[in-house]
């Protein structure tokens, strides 16, 4: 199945299920969580950590994650970068009694830490997958269309046509 996932994969060690009904912010942050893994025309996922007892290696497909059972209740957002964090503030993910049950400790090369705890450690990755066939591509239009039309098995003029309308939308 990993294959499949080409989209954002989020891991998170915030807690925000278990205080949704008690705080508003929890909520919101799951919500936004999910539909940014979500976004984006390939498939995303959002794992949520196990008070740092889940063994990651449904995720071996990126790599190696360690991680521990924290019970953390002041997080900090460390990447603004991302839609996701994006009108966050580091107090909108704190104080929720426990916000936090899983650090990663370590997490694969490529992956961006979005929230940390106060030790340092990720409580929130993320890793983007959605550029991958652009980097591999570095501008070539012809292998850009390669990659659709591996990706999707689709016929090479299909592809073609595909990557051609994409790029339609960027001219002036």
């Amino acid at each position: 199945w990993q294959p499949a996932v080409l989209g954002h994969v989020l891991v998170s060690g915030l807690n925000p299920a278990c205080h949704a009904g008690a705080v508003p912010e929890a909520e919101d942050w799951l919500i936004e969580a999910v539909q940014f893994a979500a976004e984006g025309l390939d498939t995303g996922l959002y794992i949520a950590g196990d008070v740092g007892l889940r063994d990651y290696d449904l995720l071996d497909a990126w790599g190696s994650f360690d991680s521990e059972p924290i019970a953390e209740d002041s997080v900090r957002i460390v990447n603004t970068s991302f839609s996701l964090t994006d009108g966050w503030t580091s107090a909108d993910l704190s104080g929720w009694g426990d916000s936090a049950n899983t650090a990663l400790v370590s997490m694969p090369s490529g992956w961006e830490s979005l929230v940390e705890d106060s030790a340092g450690d990720t409580v929130v990755g993320l890793y983007e997958r959605c550029d991958d066939d652009f980097d591999v591509a570095a501008g070539k239009r012809d292998q850009l269309a390669g990659r659709v039309q591996e990706r999707y098995g689709i016929a090479r003029d299909e592809a073609e046509r595909q990557v051609d309308t994409w790029a339609d939308n960027f001219k002036d």
